[in-house]
């Protein structure tokens, strides 16, 4: 519906609707910023440890920080409050599709994929972890993911040339193997 919203109306009605949306956003952070409504890594850490996130875990994240509320120093806050949590004997995976939308109409574009410059379509959590050193991402043109820790190399080193980006050689059927 988006993709068809965005061809049929015109660009000044597009750019409109975008600095609304932008202008509530604003004003939504400088209430947040007023209340002091900020929320931090320890709150974050603390969060996840009441969860049951633990050291050496093994965590797929799908993110949306707009959706998180003001979070103190953004995405890279988000990443090492996991990253601290999880420890050196866990790994943390976040998908980084480069598209939004039909895998179909995406490839109708003919995009070339390049594994380290390609930039992930999955939020700005998502493409901050992938532009970390020592993160690697799977070799998939539609639905590659990233990773970060121990398991990381294991879970992204068999996802190319794969007739579908779901199957036993995929991250995410290593993720459900490694539970």
């Amino acid at each position: 519906m988006r993709q068809l919203l965005l061809k049929i109306l015109p660009n000044y009605l597009i750019k409109f609707y975008k600095n609304y949306k932008k202008g509530l956003k604003n004003k939504q952070r400088k209430i947040l910023e007023k209340n002091n409504d900020i929320i931090t890594q320890k709150h974050i850490e603390e969060k996840l440890i009441k969860i049951g996130i633990k050291d050496g875990d093994i965590i797929m994240l799908h993110s949306s920080l707009s959706k998180m509320g003001l979070v103190e120093g953004g995405a890279q806050t988000v990443i090492n409050s996991f990253l601290k949590i999880i420890g050196s004997a866990g790994t943390l995976v976040m998908p980084t599709f480069p598209a939004v939308g039909f895998n179909i109409d995406y490839l109708k574009t003919k995009p070339v994929f390049n594994v380290l410059n390609t930039p992930s379509k999955m939020g700005l959590i998502t493409e901050t972890f992938r532009k970390m050193n020592n993160t690697k991402r799977s070799l998939h043109p539609t639905d590659s993911v990233s990773a970060f820790g121990k398991e990381a190399g294991y879970i992204t080193n068999s996802h190319f040339d794969q007739k579908t980006p779901y199957n036993a050689n995929s991250p995410f059927f290593k993720l459900c193997e490694l539970n």
